[in-house]
């Protein structure tokens, strides 16, 4: 791969991360490589491009304070038809079925209208896109120019958030302790955060769940995503992109083909 190091500082030109690269590169360092440096798209496995779409429809609903699904039928097929039509579409041998997809989506939703979710809230706290510089939270010291970036679900009160999950199974009580996104979040808003997580399990019955509020602060949450933001940064910088050879491989890895030929390229 003699070609990384050119490859890398002319995709860092801008000199912008995010917790998506960051975390890509945590679970495969060549994984990260392919996508973010060479630029490989692949297509999606058909329940990222799911949670894509209820995504999008969620903070339609937001913006626009829509509380009635007959409004929002045309919406969600929008949405699914921006989410399929791009040239790497939907991962090979993965049947997708547009009528049944709309059903399952507006079924989705449906209920989590029902449960009350969406209270009114400001246009301009719905999908927040940040950018601010990334600097240590203890000294406030910039890190080496950079730019961090981030997409915020919902701003609730000016430290509450509010992360929307997707999920085709039940989530793990409690796992959202561990996540590390919303630590990023911190950094974001130079601030303490309090962050709810409002899962929507997408089952043949579907289940909603909405977590306790979990307090993340800047001095030690913050610092903690700092350090790993900068440690993912000093990686890639030296050029470490081996794949990692988890239980990521095979069927769940877009890049599964392209790890076998490693390292030959």
């Amino acid at each position: 791969m003699k070609d990384k190091i050119i490859d890398f500082l002319e995709y860092s030109t801008g000199r912008t991360i995010s917790y998506s690269m960051a975390s890509t590169w945590y679970k495969c360092p060549y994984s990260y490589y392919l996508r973010y440096v060479k630029k490989i798209k692949k297509p999606k496995p058909l329940h990222f491009v799911r949670g894509d779409v209820v995504h999008q429809a969620l903070a339609y609903i937001k913006r626009e304070g829509v509380r009635d699904m007959k409004k929002l039928d045309n919406p969600i097929e929008k949405a699914w038809e921006k989410a399929t039509d791009v040239p790497e579409g939907v991962k090979d041998g993965e049947d997708l079925n547009m009528e049944v997809e709309l059903a399952r989506t507006k079924n989705l939703i449906a209920g989590w209208l029902k449960q009350k979710r969406a209270s009114p809230i400001s246009p301009n706290h719905v999908e927040m896109n940040l950018l601010k510089d990334l600097y240590n939270p203890r000294d406030r010291r910039q890190f080496d120019g950079m730019k961090l970036r981030g997409i915020i679900d919902e701003q609730r009160t000016p430290n509450g958030i509010t992360e929307i999950k997707t999920a085709n199974r039940e989530w793990n009580a409690g796992r959202e302790k561990f996540e590390w996104q919303a630590d990023v979040y911190c950094l974001l808003l130079g601030q303490d955060i309090e962050v709810v997580y409002d899962f929507l399990i997408d089952t043949n019955v579907p289940k909603y769940i909405l977590s306790k509020p979990i307090k993340k602060t800047f001095k030690q949450d913050g610092y903690r995503a700092f350090k790993m933001l900068s440690e993912f940064v000093q990686a890639t910088e030296l050029e470490f992109f081996c794949p990692s050879r988890g239980f990521m491989c095979g069927s769940l890895c877009e890049y599964s083909e392209e790890c076998l030929k490693w390292p030959q390229e």
